[in-house]
């Protein structure tokens, strides 16, 4: 049975974690000036590259998995799913779910398109520890995003 200490010590490598993960991927090159000539334009509010982004996380979680004290790694078999990936740190599995958020940009604070998939995830086991990373984007000029 998981404790308040033991999600905050999962929390906090998680955390950790992530960080140095995302520090190691550096900045990610979508295009460049030549070829976008006005810039980013509509694909600045972040969900237009989401998907490379959530992509080079997962790839470089499971490339980096021991480096990151990670015991095992796996990304959720379903696209529709509440988690996005589940890591194993020693006794206990951790989900979490990645989200975006553009530098700047506004909140929605209201989104509850998940509920049923959270109830459903929560009903298999109350004790599952599901965390939400959210990786802030920064679009350059020179058409990189930074986190």
């Amino acid at each position: 049975m998981l404790t308040v200490q033991n999600i905050d010590t999962i929390r906090s490598h998680l955390e950790t974690d992530l960080n140095q993960l995302i520090n190691n991927i550096g900045p990610i090159q979508i295009g460049t000036n030549k070829q976008f000539p006005n810039g980013w334009g509509k694909a600045a509010k972040g969900r237009t590259v989401w998907r490379i982004i959530e992509e080079a996380i997962n790839q470089n979680l499971e490339a980096n998995c021991e480096k990151l004290l990670m015991e095992s790694i796996s990304a959720s078999e379903s696209e529709v799913s509440v988690y996005d990936t589940k890591v194993k740190y020693g006794d206990y599995d951790a989900y979490f779910n990645i989200k975006s958020a553009v530098y700047g940009g506004r909140t929605n604070k209201d989104d509850i398109s998940k509920a049923t998939g959270l109830k459903a995830f929560f009903d298999e086991d109350i004790n599952k520890p599901l965390f939400i990373c959210t990786f802030v984007l920064n679009f350059l000029e020179n058409m990189t995003i930074e986190m």
